[in-house]
């Protein structure tokens, strides 16, 4: 439902430790000078556990993360008002 949609687009959106009376819910972006593919596998280990945690009425299957080209594409199919760069 709309409902879960929107819980889980919330979930991923929080940054760790920026949550009041909750620092250790969110998604870590702590990943500094780490390999490309240990932050990917950091971030989509992090993803699922929040949202199985979070909104257990969704079962996670599969995250990917997309290349920011991969999403440009994505959102202007979507919109087709304008093309992302």
């Amino acid at each position: 439902t709309e409902e879960i949609i929107q819980n889980i687009e919330n979930i991923i959106s929080r940054i760790r430790g920026n949550i009041v009376l909750a620092r250790e819910k969110g998604i870590n972006f702590n990943y500094v000078d780490e390999p490309i593919d240990i932050v990917n596998a950091e971030i989509i280990a992090d993803c699922m556990e929040e949202i199985e945690r979070e909104e257990p009425r969704f079962n996670v299957e599969e995250i990917r993360i997309l290349e920011n080209q991969e999403l440009a594409k994505y959102k202007s199919n979507k919109k087709r008002t304008k093309k992302w760069i």
